[in-house]
């Protein structure tokens, strides 16, 4: 018994010594290796697009005086001393501070660069180093000073950190000297503690106010902030070089970490707990800057950052193997993201810089992920992976991703994009989306001092139409910023004023859904009365409630969509004007797109110039009974109000405008090759300014026929157009759509044929040989919703399906954890 115990004892006592040992073997291989990437980044720039500044090398050393100032930069210097701007909070003042050190910095680094090329001899200390460190010394205090307030974003965490770094490495031989004490020179000493304290600022500036400033290496610190996720953590700043630096395993450490659980999904359910809370959306999307949709920015720089930190890990003690959890979210975002890109074209007013000019067509951006994936990490990938990647990379130089040989709905058909609330069509001929609105979401931002000033209406059912491409970057220029394709809303442009609101404008509803099984049809709705995000609960910033204006507000509709074969159905109900008293109509646009070839309405051709709102010759539809009023442009869509459903008149224009790009995103100005004028075709419905519980009904054709045989014979019935329910079908009954905003309506087909649901939702049923397509989805994304009930007369046979008193009932498991909210989809035999 003794000696069993003994070896027990022994056993332990090796194997500790072993753990011991494998763990001193591990620190002693972090330690080469951190010497081993000295050496790469000292040959090897880090985001040297960054370096950006218009004096070259010659410009930069003739600028720079013995006492290490740039003698054309001194007047700022004065005044932000002089001024006391190193203590002053303001916003605007640090900056401008923040600014001209950028450019005092780069100007550093452009000098620093010459040493690392050899322009300049590294190894014998000049006059060109003296000023060189009397000026890192110099501007270095100057920053330091700074107090901590939004105006130190950018510049303190990305810019001149990035230019401090940089110019360790590049005089990497001297840093080695005097970090190993074999050059005893206070001036040197304090050059080489001031440049690692600036370099550093990538990991400590932004300041957080939270437990995480006292713990700044530590994985938290890339967590729950807008500065610190997506690409304000991981893709503009200079974080591995800053840790190798340092010579700190423990910053690498938390990289290797951050970098591998960034490659995963952020959605409304699992906000608390995800990783990040920006970034990869579950739907395929992306958020930034809130749960906005970004789908092109910070979602790809943060991903493709933490792929490049890992890429860089490689070979070394933090080599990372990608495994499929870390692949899925990437993947579903590159088949996501396609869904936002139609024939060149990123569709605009769908995330930031929404109103900036873009003429040109252009490669997808999350290309720039798949280079990443075939390039650095082939191994990882499956043999389907690589295929599907190779094939996206080699449409994405045609500007046009259909992706043929993957078609299981991940690239064309009807998507709903349930955390962002955007319903998609897409085809090889044209485009549609929907971008509805709801509580749960953030809506576009303006900052009109840095690009967009008039984000109002951009997620209130924003509605686009597309064939060529095109067509809504050219026309935006030109637009009636109260007349968004798709919205409703009070008319008279001139009272909004340029806005700087980071959280914009949604609904106060939570309510939002689209119930599509992946082909081309599917019915969606939502509810729509406006509201500012920025006073929605948990919001830290509240720059967006100030100057707020009543004139956008207190106007209510329930708004529905029906894509049903070649035609999208848009269904409106319950318009109020809650505030009449404020001055302007209340209008429904359907469409406000460019005008580039012939236009029928009325049954004639017109090729020139159509306005009927000056002229006050608007359509009445009083009059009109059952004829639908249709409007159609050549090569191009054709557009159908239905009289029987709308209350108001038709609005309609085809006119020659002057663009105001300019007056839109300030980035605009640096375009020199801006659109001067632009021809719009515009159609809206004209409510009226006391509209009460008012109606809409219009159709789109996207098909082949004349637009006088498409409406003639539709064969699209509405079954319901109410603020209870909001239901449309085919006149053979096989595509069936509804939106169930109160669950105790019914509705009811024929007399022998009724449904009901048992939650809010929007569900669709399509008819096939011998079975139907069922598609449900939770409009309120309900964590406690697990399953739904479907009632209905008709007589089907499934799985979850039992009957009562001729009756029945279809029980529907809905998802759950980040795909909450995912439409449903069940097969019924009949």
């Amino acid at each position: 018994m003794r000696l069993t115990l003994n070896l027990i004892i022994l056993f332990f006592l090796s194997n500790n010594i072993l753990l011991a040992q494998n763990k001193i073997n591990l620190n002693s291989q972090k330690e080469q290796s951190i010497l081993e990437y000295r050496t790469y980044f000292s040959s090897h720039q880090y985001r040297g697009h960054s370096l950006r500044t218009k004096k070259n090398l010659k410009e930069c050393l003739s600028l720079l005086n013995d006492e290490g100032q740039f003698t054309d930069l001194k007047k700022e210097v004065n005044v932000m001393l002089e001024d006391n701007w190193t203590k002053s909070i303001n916003t605007k003042k640090q900056a401008i501070a923040g600014k001209f050190l950028t450019e005092a910095f780069n100007r550093l680094w452009r000098i620093s660069e010459s040493f690392r090329s050899k322009e300049i001899n590294a190894n014998n200390l000049s006059s060109t180093h003296k000023k060189l460190i009397k000026g890192f010394i110099f501007y270095a205090n100057l920053e330091r000073r700074r107090p901590d307030t939004n105006g130190r974003f950018h510049s303190s965490c990305f810019a001149i950190p990035t230019a401090a770094v940089n110019s360790y490495f590049a005089l990497l031989n001297l840093m080695d000297k005097i970090e190993n004490e074999k050059i005893n020179n206070p001036l040197l000493s304090e050059f080489n503690r001031k440049i690692k304290l600036i370099a550093y600022q990538s990991w400590t500036k932004p300041v957080r106010n939270d437990e995480t400033d006292n713990n700044i290496v530590s994985i938290s610190r890339f967590r729950n902030h807008v500065w610190w996720v997506g690409g304000n953590a991981l893709g503009y700043r200079s974080l591995l070089p800053t840790a190798i630096m340092m010579k700190s395993k423990e910053m690498v450490n938390v990289l290797q970490t951050v970098a591998v659980n960034a490659l995963s999904n952020v959605s409304q359910n699992t906000y608390e707990t995800a990783f990040w809370t920006e970034g990869f959306t579950a739907d395929g999307a992306g958020w930034g800057h809130g749960k906005q949709s970004l789908v092109w920015g910070y979602p790809i720089d943060g991903t493709a950052n933490a792929l490049n930190i890992l890429k860089l890990l490689k070979n070394s003690p933090w080599q990372t193997k990608l495994s499929q959890k870390n692949l899925a979210p990437i993947f579903n975002y590159l088949r996501g993201s396609s869904w936002y890109y139609f024939k060149g074209y990123e569709l605009p007013c769908l995330g930031r810089m929404n109103f900036k000019y873009e003429k040109n067509k252009k490669k997808i951006k999350s290309n720039l992920l798949i280079k990443s994936l075939l390039n650095d990490f082939k191994d990882d990938l499956s043999t389907n992976q690589i295929l599907e990647l190779k094939a996206f990379k080699k449409e994405a130089k045609n500007h046009q991703i259909t992706m043929k040989d993957f078609q299981d709905k991940s690239y064309s058909g009807s998507r709903w994009f349930f955390n962002n609330d955007d319903l998609i069509q897409k085809t090889n001929g044209h485009y549609t989306i929907v971008n509805m609105a709801s509580i749960r979401c953030d809506g576009n931002e303006s900052a009109y001092t840095m690009h967009d000033k008039f984000n109002y209406f951009t997620n209130d059912g924003l509605t686009y139409f597309v064939k060529k491409g095109n067509e809504y970057q050219e026309a935006m220029g030109a637009w009636n910023l109260t007349a968004i394709p798709g919205v409703t809303s009070r008319q008279g442009e001139d009272n909004l004023v340029p806005v700087t609101n980071w959280r914009g404008y949604v609904s106060k509803y939570n309510f939002a859904a689209a119930a599509t099984s992946g082909t081309k049809n599917a019915a969606a709705g939502f509810i729509y009365e406006k509201i500012n995000a920025s006073a929605k609960d948990g919001v830290n910033d509240k720059t967006g409630l100030k100057n707020d204006i009543d004139f956008i507000y207190n106007v209510q509709a329930h708004k529905s969509y029906f894509f049903l074969g070649d035609y999208m159905l848009a269904l409106g109900a319950g318009i109020n004007n809650k505030t009449p008293e404020i001055n302007g109509d209340i209008w429904t646009t359907i469409d406000q797109t460019l005008w580039d070839n012939t236009i029928t309405w009325g049954g004639s051709k017109q090729s020139g110039e159509i306005n009927l709102i000056d002229k006050d010759k608007s359509i009445s539809l009083e009059n009109c009974k059952d004829n639908t009023i249709w409007v159609s442009q050549e090569n191009g869509f054709s557009y159908g109000i239905l009289p029987n459903q709308t209350t108001g008149k038709i609005e309609l224009k085809a006119e020659h405008r002057i663009t105001k790009w300019e007056d839109l995103n300030l980035i605009n100005k640096k375009n020199k090759n801006l659109s001067k004028n632009a021809d719009i075709l515009q159609l809206a419905i004209n409510h009226g300014k006391n509209v009460q519980n008012g109606t809409y009904g219009y159709l789109v054709y996207y098909g082949d026929k004349s637009a006088k045989k498409a409406f003639k014979k539709s064969n699209i019935e509405v079954l319901s157009n109410t603020t209870k329910l909001q239901a449309a079908a085919t006149t053979s009954k096989s595509l069936i759509g509804a939106v169930f905003y109160d669950v105790s309506e019914k509705l009811k087909i024929d007399k022998n044929f009724e449904i009901s649901v048992s939650a809010p939702s929007s569900i669709l049923l399509e008819k096939f040989d011998n079975y139907y397509l069922l598609t449900v989805t939770d409009a309120e994304m309900n964590k406690n919703l697990t399953s739904m009930t479907i009632k209905t007369s008709l007589n089907v046979r499934g799985e979850n399906v039992t009957k009562e008193n001729n009756i029945y009932l279809i029980k529907i498991e809905m998802p759950s954890g980040e795909l909450l909210g995912k439409p449903k989809t069940i097969k019924l035999i009949y």
